[in-house]
């Protein structure tokens, strides 16, 4: 995985040439500490570089979604609005039937195929229409979770002499006691979908299956896509 992060600067859905525009989700950083807890930090730290490239990826483009207040998480995406080359005959025959464009459709199939929910009804409008499958219009917290974990494995790099990432963090990371509450509405064991921007009216009336915290953002169209402006790049001097 490191080899192909320093690569292609993700780790791609496949080791194929057309997978190479969607990533997996970023569960490295996990496999890191798994490393880190049997060979130790100062072997895990070789890994550093692939972790800070990894998420550069993930921080560029369309994947951070700007919500405003200074808050910006993540999203699956890919970038090519095509069939997909491994079932290619499926997702034109899909969008034939959906009344969208056919471009919108094979991103969000796509954008599926990145998150490894292939196929929820959670990535649906309408669970019971797998032609409405919306997997861009969503903020998962089981993402941002993923990429969380990733920046306190990065902010801990500081311990073994890589100061500049020493205090990478969100200012509302989905763990937190704000990042939790407001943005993902996880005051009670039952989550709810929070619908932001424009799309007041296209809250889910029914939960996904299998059920799992999810959050809805506006439309590509009126969603704002810039480089995420959160990012504390800061070492004390007493940081060790």
């Amino acid at each position: 995985f490191a080899y192909m992060v320093d690569k292609f600067g993700r780790i791609p859905n496949g080791n194929r040439d057309y997978y190479l525009s969607r990533s997996q989700p970023p569960f490295f950083a996990l496999m890191v500490a798994l490393w880190e807890h049997k060979f130790g930090a100062n072997s895990a730290a070789t890994f550093l570089p692939a972790l800070k490239r990894e998420h550069a990826f993930w921080m560029e483009g369309p994947r951070a979604v700007d919500l405003g207040e200074g808050v910006v998480l993540n999203r699956y995406w890919d970038d090519k609005p095509a069939p997909r080359p491994e079932a290619y005959k499926e997702d034109v025959e899909l969008s034939a039937g959906s009344g969208r464009a056919p471009e919108d459709v094979y991103r969000n199939l796509r954008a599926a195929a990145e998150s490894g929910w292939d196929f929820s009804t959670r990535w649906f409008a309408d669970p019971t229409r797998f032609a409405s499958i919306r997997t861009v219009d969503y903020i998962p917290v089981d993402l941002n979770c993923l990429l969380y974990f990733m920046e306190k494995n990065c902010g801990s790099g500081c311990r073994r002499g890589d100061r500049s990432v020493a205090s990478l963090s969100r200012t509302n990371p989905p763990g937190g006691a704000t990042g939790s509450s407001s943005i993902f509405g996880m005051t009670t064991p039952a989550f709810s979908a929070i619908t932001c921007g424009a799309n007041e009216n296209s809250r889910l009336r029914s939960p996904p299956r299998p059920s799992f915290p999810y959050s809805r953002v506006s439309p590509p169209a009126r969603r704002q896509e810039r480089s995420p402006s959160f990012w504390k790049e800061s070492c004390s001097s007493q940081a060790v």
